[in-house]
């Protein structure tokens, strides 16, 4: 599980998020295939979604053997004011739901409008 802080991101442009998923036990990257896989972004203080993902709605594609990509666009982006929010992802695989990611992402007002 990756806990921490995810890299900045602007409230102006795409954001992607691409990681790798690697078995602790073997270190090689795990099959994705037939995975489902949600991530989210909260606010802090009100804990309301304001940015979600799944493999269902094609917000997350399965790039290769072990690595996902998640992608809002620049007008998903621009629903969010700056500040810090709460991120989250679960894998979910043979009927086990695993905590992928907990974390925070800050958002940067990217201060030009398209």
């Amino acid at each position: 599980m990756y806990i921490g802080n995810l890299d900045p991101v602007s409230n102006r442009a795409d954001w992607r998020v691409t990681r790798e998923v690697v078995d602790d036990d073997t270190e090689e990257l795990v099959d994705l295939t037939g995975a489902v896989i949600r991530f989210e972004v909260r606010e802090q203080r009100s804990f309301s979604t304001m940015l979600q993902a799944s493999t269902t709605d094609g917000r997350i594609t399965v790039d290769d053997t072990g690595t996902f990509t998640v992608a809002f666009s620049a007008t998903d982006m621009q629903n969010l004011a700056a500040g810090i929010y709460d991120v989250g992802c679960i894998i979910i695989m043979n009927g086990i739901t695993d905590q992928f990611i907990l974390g925070t992402v800050t958002v940067l007002d990217g201060v030009v409008r398209q």
